[in-house]
């Protein structure tokens, strides 16, 4: 009691003793509970007792702590009422969700756990179901748990969207995708599984040290791996998860808007399609610029329609996507274009894609010589059928050239391009010691991934990280320019 006197003469608060109690060992005498009563004027209670809704207990659970808890549930429930409640917990077709995917949703997030986390649960699958064999080929085994037999089922569908980005070298030669071709032991003769390796085992500065790997390699695996990797000791490797695209409806969509611009996309992978619809050249600037924002419309109808599917009650169509799509994409062209007037109409869009339209637009554009003492870098990326080059310009304070570049630097994609050709002009700067460097592209994407803090595409993450270095370094400028 002389704890909760200075309780309340510190705090100012008085304790309301006609709603408290206290509690004494379970046979506690009659003169026990009568001294207690005296000294602190409360009321004695035996447990089980009730604190915040929940019964506090001594010993043992037992069913009827719970009664009236589980009465008031009961009573709220049986009182509810299907306005009241949100789109998916509505009864009576609730769309509650498929146990099934959810099931499959938890064993996908433990496998990408275990080939991308850092935790004692990981160690201990490795170690206990992969000691003779890696991950990726393991296989189940009768008298295993229901856990590792889940990941068994589940490995095949979720690591074909793994991708490795090799760092540090701790990831297998043979067993991960870090070529994004795919693991390269599916190229070894049917049934040969070779010996697991990693990649900094068998890699030296300038070299692939084949000669460290058992099994004789065929010409197939040289071919993809011909290009040599750059391992940076110390930084851990990463894993990246790619979407891929499936399922007839979005298969539908993206067909018939491709179809209407004349872009094939049969049998390509999202990433892929996406620059295929990029580099589409139009007849005209208005069918570029739809060329453009459509697949960020298609992407978002996909998913809005999903989401109206599994959590309202619309059944999804793809004529209602079509027209969803139709309507905001002339909505957004006539606010583009503002003497034109389209109409949500599929044979106008037809009609407007096919025409040469002259459309011009005028935005005066100087190059402006670097400061005194500076010097600037103006660098451009090309991609044409998959196929990339890059070119570049060093100029001093005066605007005079003193280095010129144009390479072929193999395939890849148009941000690939772009950005090795902002870092091939970089680490040529560092060559001769330049300072007060001033760098112009003209692709907003580059730039933005180097000066803001802009989500950078995964498969240059590498080449933006060894930009932002070298801007660091030098005391870079990095600018957005127009051709």
């Amino acid at each position: 009691m002389d704890t909760l006197n200075k309780y309340e003469k510190i705090s100012g608060q008085n304790i309301n003793k006609g709603k408290s109690c206290y509690m004494l060992k379970v046979g506690a005498s009659l003169s026990a509970i009568t001294r207690a009563n005296l000294i602190t004027g409360m009321h004695f209670k035996e447990f089980p007792i009730e604190y915040l809704g929940c019964p506090l207990f001594v010993g043992r659970l037992k069913i009827s702590y719970y009664s009236d808890l589980i009465n008031k549930v009961t009573s709220r429930a049986k009182g509810w009422q299907t306005k009241l409640l949100s789109t998916g917990g509505k009864e009576g077709g609730a769309n509650f969700r498929n146990l099934q995917d959810i099931n499959d949703a938890f064993t996908a997030k433990m496998w990408w756990n275990l080939r991308s986390g850092d935790s004692l649960w990981r160690e201990f699958m490795l170690a206990k179901y992969c000691k003779r064999a890696h991950v990726v080929i393991s296989q189940e085994r009768p008298g295993q748990s229901n856990s590792w037999k889940a990941l068994c089922g589940i490995k095949k569908k979720v690591e074909q969207s793994i991708v490795r980005l090799p760092r540090e070298g701790k990831i297998s030669f043979w067993y991960d995708n870090w070529t994004k071709e795919g693991p390269l032991y599916k190229l070894m003769p049917e049934g040969l599984k070779p010996k697991n390796v990693l990649l900094k085992d068998i890699s030296e500065v300038g070299n692939w040290l084949y000669d460290r790997v058992e099994e004789e390699i065929p010409s197939a695996v040289k071919n993809v791996v011909e290009q040599y990797l750059v391992l940076t000791p110390g930084v851990p490797d990463k894993a990246i998860w790619t979407a891929n695209l499936t399922g007839s409806f979005a298969q539908t969509l993206w067909r018939r808007f491709a179809g209407l611009f004349g872009i094939a996309v049969e049998g390509l992978q999202l990433s892929q399609i996406m620059t295929t619809w990029w580099n589409h050249r139009s007849l005209n600037v208005i069918a570029s610029f739809m060329v453009k924002i459509l697949p960020t419309l298609i992407i978002w109808e996909l998913w809005r329609s999903r989401c109206a599917s599994r959590y309202g009650n619309e059944i999804p169509s793809t004529s209602i996507s079509e027209s969803k799509i139709t309507y905001t994409l002339t909505e957004l062209t006539n606010q583009r274009f503002g003497k034109i007037k389209l109409k949500s109409s599929w044979d106008q869009l037809q009609t407007i894609i096919d025409q040469p339209i002259d459309y011009m637009a005028y935005k005066l554009v100087k190059w402006k010589k670097p400061p005194a003492l500076g010097s600037k870098l103006n660098t451009d990326g090309c991609y044409v059928e998959g196929n990339c080059g890059i070119r570049g310009v060093i100029s001093d304070s005066e605007g005079k050239f003193t280095l010129a570049y144009s390479l072929y630097i193999g395939p890849g994609t148009s941000n690939y391009a772009e950005s090795m050709a902002m870092l091939f002009g970089l680490q040529q700067c560092v060559q001769r010691g330049l300072y007060n460097i001033i760098a112009e592209a003209d692709l907003k994407l580059v730039t933005s991934c180097v000066t803001e803090n802009t989500t950078i595409p995964w498969r240059i993450i590498e080449l933006i990280g060894e930009i932002k270095k070298i801007v660091t370094d030098r005391d870079v400028t990095v600018k957005h320019c127009f051709r």
